[in-house]
């Protein structure tokens, strides 16, 4: 496996992947079951996540900035499917790794457009010329072992706003 160093993938990702080596030395005497969240929203969220935030700057007109023309893509996941998933994995047997993410990838603008359609407002943006870093999870594993994700964005994002 290549590590990838903190500097080059931000502190939080680091210490994700730290804590999933140390499980994965323990996997061989114990049930391991990693699920890896990816963006997760819904309503009750704190208002500083990804999400929330994106709703936030978009109606107070607070431009959303963007890694390149159209900013990261992500898969983000609503609760219910998080939810529906983290219940199929008590059943699991053996040690596992599934990301769980959301059934679309969309790019930070797309979002902004989806949260501006439904609130009836132009989101504004502003292009940073950065190479996106997208973090996209595949849910093939989540489909398979768990529960298919099945809330698009535009559906799951209306009991946040």
């Amino acid at each position: 496996m290549d590590i990838v160093y903190e500097s080059e993938m931000g502190f939080y990702l680091a210490t994700k992947q730290c804590s999933e080596i140390i499980l994965d030395n323990y996997s061989s005497l114990l049930q391991i079951i990693q699920l890896r969240l990816f963006f997760v929203y819904g309503k009750g969220q704190r208002k500083d996540m990804l999400i929330p935030r994106l709703i936030d700057n978009v109606r107070s007109g607070v431009p959303l900035h963007l890694q390149g023309a159209s900013g990261i893509t992500i898969n983000p996941t609503h609760v219910s499917d998080a939810v529906n998933a983290i219940k199929a994995s008590l059943n699991l047997s053996g040690s596992h790794k599934i990301n769980i993410a959301g059934p679309e990838s969309l790019t930070m603008k797309e979002m902004g457009n989806i949260i501006g359609r439904l609130i009836h407002k132009q989101p504004q943006f502003i292009v940073e010329e950065k190479e996106a870093k997208n973090l996209i999870g595949s849910t093939s594993a989540m489909s398979k072992m768990l529960v298919k994700p099945i809330t698009k964005f535009k559906d799951g994002i209306k009991d946040l706003i």
